[in-house]
């Protein structure tokens, strides 16, 4: 199990989440209260930020809907998300929606 820490979405709140659970499922199964609205990665109401306590590889699909939704969001510049999924890192940007839980992680509100 993997811990999940919610802060700055009001009272912060540390819950457990399987590794392959869906940031957004989290939330709400939890009670956190992130934006959302299509769920689907193509509208990027649910972007935030995402603190690691490990580092695993996450791309970003140069072709997904998640990279469509955050440099429409001006979360990344099309070059940065390309360099991003070449270094083969978890980006600190993500859309809750197409968030994939590996490891502990510390989620922020996106202020973008």
């Amino acid at each position: 199990m993997n811990k999940v820490t919610f802060k700055g979405f009001g009272e912060e709140k540390t819950v457990t989440a399987a590794t392959g659970d869906i940031l957004l499922r989290v939330a709400y199964a939890n009670e956190v209260k992130l934006p959302k609205d299509c769920e689907d990665g193509e509208c990027g109401s649910c972007a935030v930020m995402v603190e690691y306590a490990a580092q695993y590889t996450e791309y970003l699909d140069a072709q997904g809907k998640e990279l469509t939704a955050l440099v429409g969001k001006a979360a990344y510049t099309t070059q940065q998300a390309k360099d991003i999924e070449q270094a083969g890192v978890a980006p600190k940007i993500r859309l809750a929606c197409q968030c994939v839980i590996r490891s502990d992680i510390i989620v922020h509100p996106f202020m973008g």
